[in-house]
C-alpha cells in the first residue's frame, strides 16, 4: 500500500490527479533540485554582440528541436550560432531541417557531453522548446549559469520560470512566437541581462539539491522510515 507519492512538479501532481486517478491526498510535490554550485561560478553573460544559444536535451519528439529551427530559420540575419547538446533518434531528421533551412554555417552538435557546466559557459542563452516536460533540469541549469532562459509554457516549466521575470515563455510548437522570443536578446540587451540575473538569484534561492533532499528526509520522518 502506497500512503504517499512524491511528484516532481504541480504540473505532473495534477496529470497523476486527471489520467491516473491518484488521490489527491496521497501526492507530494517535492522539486528536483540541482547542485547550484556547479553552475553559480559561470562568469555573467553580457548580450549586446553576437549571441550563442544552445539547446540541450535527448533528440527526441518530446523536446522539440524540429520547430525550433523552423523558427531559428526566421532570424537568420541575425548574428548568432546554434550549439544542440545531446543525442537521440531524431538526430538524422535534425541534421537534415538543419540543412533545409540552409543553417549548416550556424548550427553544430557536439553530442553528449558530462560536462555540463563547461557546455553552459560557452552559452548565452538556453532553448528548451518541449512539446511536453515534467520540470526541466536544465532549465534550472541555465538559469544558476545565469543564462537567459526561452521555454515553452508546458509542463512544469512555468513553474520554474516567470514569463518576463526570470525568462521568457511561448506557446509550444508556435514558431512565430518562439522567432520573436529568440530576437529579444538582440533587440533589447539590458532586458535579456536583467531576465538572466534574475533568474539566478531565484535559482540559488530555491532551486538547490540541499532543499530537495531535506524535503525527503522530512517525509520518510513522518513516514516512519
Amino acid at each position: 500500500m502506497i500512503d504517499k507519492e512524491v511528484a516532481v512538479s504541480e504540473a505532473v501532481k495534477n496529470y497523476s490527479i486527471e489520467v491516473d486517478k491518484i488521490n489527491p491526498r496521497k501526492i507530494i510535490v517535492i522539486r528536483n533540485g540541482i547542485e547550484v554550485e556547479r553552475f553559480s561560478r559561470l562568469p555573467t553573460v553580457h548580450f549586446g554582440g553576437a549571441i550563442h544559444f544552445g539547446i540541450i536535451g535527448r533528440l527526441e519528439e518530446q523536446k522539440g528541436h524540429l520547430w525550433a529551427l523552423d523558427a531559428f530559420s526566421k532570424i537568420a540575419n541575425r548574428d548568432w550560432d546554434l550549439t544542440i547538446i545531446g543525442e537521440g533518434s531524431l538526430k538524422s531528421a535534425i541534421q537534415d531541417r538543419v540543412t533545409l533551412l540552409h543553417l549548416r554555417d550556424k548550427v553544430k552538435f557536439i553530442g553528449v557531453t558530462n560536462d555540463i557546466p563547461a557546455a553552459m559557459e560557452k552559452l548565452d542563452c538556453v532553448v528548451m522548446p518541449s512539446r511536453w516536460e515534467g520540470l526541466g533540469l536544465s532549465a534550472m541549469e541555465a538559469q544558476a549559469s545565469g543564462r537567459l532562459v526561452i521555454a515553452s509554457q508546458v509542463g512544469g516549466l512555468p513553474e520554474i520560470i516567470k514569463d518576463g521575470e526570470t525568462g521568457i515563455l511561448v506557446e509550444p510548437e508556435n514558431v512565430e512566437a518562439l522567432a520573436a522570443a529568440l530576437a529579444a536578446p538582440f533587440a533589447n540587451p539590458v532586458y535579456a541581462r536583467t531576465l538572466a540575473q534574475r533568474a539566478r538569484e531565484r535559482a540559488l534561492a530555491e532551486f538547490d539539491i540541499r532543499e530537495m533532499v531535506r524535503r525527503y528526509e522530512t517525509l520518510y520522518l513522518e513516514a516512519g522510515g
